[in-house]
């Protein structure tokens, strides 16, 4: 979702899997105040959301039912930031 706002408002993105980064790259270009909240408001469930991405593909680890309801919130916000009109 991140990489496709970033494609539509600059047409690229820094090829990483690192959600802050694409998000603070966003920022930058898109200069929206509510994206460098998001960062600093969320930052423990973006690296949260980093790491489980690693991790599905080289270990295991477990996550608890809170850290996933939190992951959907974040979600449901960036979402209604990133697409609205």
């Amino acid at each position: 979702m991140i990489k496709a706002k970033l494609l539509e408002v600059k047409g690229s993105y820094t090829r990483t899997h690192s959600l802050r980064r694409l998000l603070l790259e966003l920022a930058d270009f898109w200069g929206k105040n509510e994206i460098k909240e998001i960062l600093e408001q969320h930052k423990y469930t973006l690296r949260d959301l980093e790491r489980a991405y690693i991790s599905s593909r080289y270990i295991y680890e477990e996550f608890f039912d809170e850290e996933v309801k939190r992951a959907f919130q974040l979600y449901e916000k960036l979402k209604e930031v990133l697409w609205r009109k």
